[in-house]
């Protein structure tokens, strides 16, 4: 047979395809995937003891992000994939001057992935990370904003406060800032160094750490106390949900209003406050259906059902297991609060069906 006989069309459709393109590009180096974002992991340095932060440089085709904003990271832990949702703890600044990006990660004691990442991953490795989203941002459009700002984090929600503060103390060093940390001890302080040196970065910060294991948990009397004028303030609120609630309660009772309050959870996922009746949720894509009858939620039905949608942090933060509703009502399984009808994507994680529904995208 001659070279000429060889028919080349079909040999060139399937080189130019973009998984067979993908599988070749990635075995030169993970980072020319043109289907995923691959990042080398630089660095793992120790913050405070079950803390760690990733020093990771993202190839050219991942989108940056936004001061505040997190990343899904895929890890492998015994043979068995996982994907987490981390908050960012650079500023974009950090990012577009060394093409880094950090993740400061705090080990959750009965998780099956945070305490194994120092143990698991290998300096000069590449992870897949997803693009940046979230919420958790300056939104210097909107009329609430002002020139004033109270922050507060406990634990590990001082991870995405950071971000936020690195990136004001590049464009407005001069704003009026009010960070409230609470910690349990100084053991266990993230980012002890940085908060050391924050004072002498803004010309008008007010820093207040509180160690909870001697000076007691949050209350109106010494929030209040800590910052008078909270009302006047935007608010950033990072930290286990237990941490939040009482922030939001709080402010508002002092007069902040719900647009002025911002707010990232972290720690375990949120305690649902309602259950709804029986239901039947078809997934249309799919054609299946199951029946609820004790408050799931549509990602676990969806799972019982047999399906596998996609989910990162189980709790709301991520959206990555957003879907494309049909019809029928939905409840926040947190807030109990109903979704409204015009929300066609929804987080499957933290809603419930209220009756029938059919969701379009599973």
């Amino acid at each position: 047979m001659t070279s000429q006989s060889i028919p080349l069309q079909p040999l060139l459709r399937a080189a130019t395809r973009s998984d067979t393109l993908d599988f070749v590009l990635s075995a030169i180096s993970p980072q020319f995937s043109l289907k995923r974002h691959m990042a080398r992991l630089l660095a793992i340095r120790e913050e405070c003891p079950g803390t760690h932060t990733l020093l990771l440089q993202p190839g050219a085709r991942w989108g940056g992000f936004i001061a505040g904003q997190h990343v899904g990271i895929t890890v492998d832990v015994n043979g068995v994939r996982y994907r987490r949702t981390y908050s960012l703890s650079c500023s974009p600044q950090y990012y577009e001057r060394y093409g880094h990006i950090t993740l400061t990660i705090k080990s959750v004691a009965d998780g099956r992935v945070s305490p194994r990442l120092a143990e698991v991953l290998q300096v000069g490795s590449y992870l897949e990370i997803s693009a940046a989203s979230g919420e958790f941002v300056w939104q210097e459009d909107k009329q609430v904003y002002t020139e004033r700002t109270l922050m507060l984090a406990a634990g590990s929600g001082i991870t995405p406060i950071r971000s936020l503060l690195d990136e004001l103390c590049e464009s407005r060093p001069q704003q009026d800032v009010v960070l409230l940390v609470y910690v349990r001890h100084a053991g266990e302080r993230i980012f002890k160094q940085w908060l050391e040196s924050l004072p002498s970065q803004f010309s008008h910060l007010r820093l207040e750490i509180r160690y909870t294991d001697q000076e007691g948990e949050i209350t109106p009397e010494n929030l209040l106390a800590a910052c008078p004028d909270l009302s006047e303030r935007e608010l950033f609120v990072c930290g286990p949900q237990g941490f939040m609630d009482k922030v939001r309660q709080y402010t508002l009772d002092h007069g902040a209003q719900v647009a002025q309050i911002h707010q990232e959870s972290f720690g375990s996922r949120p305690q649902r406050v309602v259950s709804s009746g029986p239901a039947t949720v078809s997934f249309q894509k799919s054609g299946k259906s199951i029946r609820s009858t004790d408050g799931k939620t549509l990602l676990e039905l969806a799972e019982l059902a047999g399906l596998s949608p996609k989910y990162g942090c189980r709790s709301g933060i991520c959206h990555e297991c957003k879907c494309q509703r049909g019809s029928g009502s939905l409840i926040h399984a947190v807030t109990g609060q109903p979704i409204p009808d015009e929300q066609q994507q929804v987080q499957a994680c933290i809603v419930i069906p209220d009756g029938d529904v059919t969701i379009n995208s599973l």
